[in-house]
């Protein structure tokens, strides 16, 4: 049964997390080529990356730095941004102990190709086949996301999430359908764009929002911190 699940939503779940790639990706996917296979987060086995010329030490645009940017949000648009070859497995940032919070007890990984501009993982309950949530990256800053004309907030107004990390709630109205499948997206900026936990149950949209942003708690301290954690491996 658990198969089923992750086979049925996993598609799913990869076309409505390119809603924002539709809007962004002709810039960043015309620089062509293809993507490194997403690195674990661990530096161990992680190469120095290749940075433009004049590239502030530490800053966002930096993928040597190994500097702790939680709550640095970027306004770098997705043209200019160094990341949409530097994507990693987000599967690997998530642990046996948030999925134990969360109530999940398999992982899977989105997308293995092109340069990535986005990157998910979709986490499933063998037994409730009813929900899914996925944790996202996009390279799109928090501006250009909350700009997508499917996502109708909640509230437009940031809620604190963790440390000083502001989230906003956002209903994905090309997701949702009458009757279900309902979706609430938990969103917020970043040094490398933007991240987000989606919540997607298959029923009810019964306090939604909510879920997804208890969920967006246990996602969110674990979600890449530094420019090092988004380069792929060697």
């Amino acid at each position: 049964m658990g198969m089923i699940v992750r086979r049925r939503f996993g598609k799913w779940s990869a076309s409505v997390s390119l809603l924002a790639v539709t809007m962004v990706c002709a810039s960043a996917c015309s620089s062509g080529g293809g993507s490194a296979e997403p690195a674990p987060s661990s530096s161990a086995n992680i190469q120095s990356a290749s940075v433009a010329p004049g590239v502030e030490k530490d800053s966002v645009l930096d993928l040597n730095s190994t500097k702790d940017m939680t709550g640095v949000v970027t306004t770098v648009p997705i043209g200019k941004s160094p990341y949409d070859k530097n994507m990693p497995d987000i599967c690997s940032f998530i642990t046996p102990e948030a999925m134990g919070r969360l109530g999940v007890d398999s992982k899977e990984k989105g997308f293995n190709s092109f340069p990535l501009v986005t990157q998910t993982c979709t986490l499933t309950a063998a037994l409730d086949n009813d929900f899914l949530i996925s944790a996202v990256i996009y390279v799109n800053n928090i501006e250009e996301h909350l700009s997508v004309p499917s996502f109708k907030g909640e509230s437009r107004e940031a809620t604190p999430l963790f440390g000083n990390v502001k989230a906003y709630k956002l209903t994905d109205q090309v997701a949702t359908r009458p009757g279900g499948p309902y979706t609430c997206e938990v969103a917020w900026g970043t040094f490398y764009g933007t991240a987000a936990v989606r919540f997607n149950d298959d029923k009810s949209d019964a306090s939604l929002c909510d879920r997804a942003f208890t969920a967006a708690k246990t996602i969110g301290p674990l979600m890449p911190k530094s420019p090092s954690q988004m380069r792929p491996s060697s």
